[in-house]
């Protein structure tokens, strides 16, 4: 799987958007926000450890939830 992502400057910091694929039930792409990075250096550094993190596409969140579907 490819890692999709950018960096985008919001106000005086950066922030790092992952983008995890299209949401099959409502048809909307899903991406996660993380904010907070003072350099976007850092930001694609963050992103770049993400794409190299084995939990990456696996639907596991940054606090360890899963999304739950009815029926499985």
């Amino acid at each position: 799987m490819v890692m999709r992502g950018q960096t985008v400057k919001r106000g005086r910091k950066w922030s790092a958007v992952v983008y995890l694929g299209v949401d099959h039930e409502t048809r909307r792409k899903r991406r996660k926000w993380i904010s907070g990075f003072d350099t976007q250096k850092e930001a694609q550094a963050y992103l770049f450890s993400v794409a190299a993190s084995p939990a990456f596409g696996s639907g596991v969140g940054p606090r360890g939830s899963t999304r739950l579907r009815l029926g499985d």
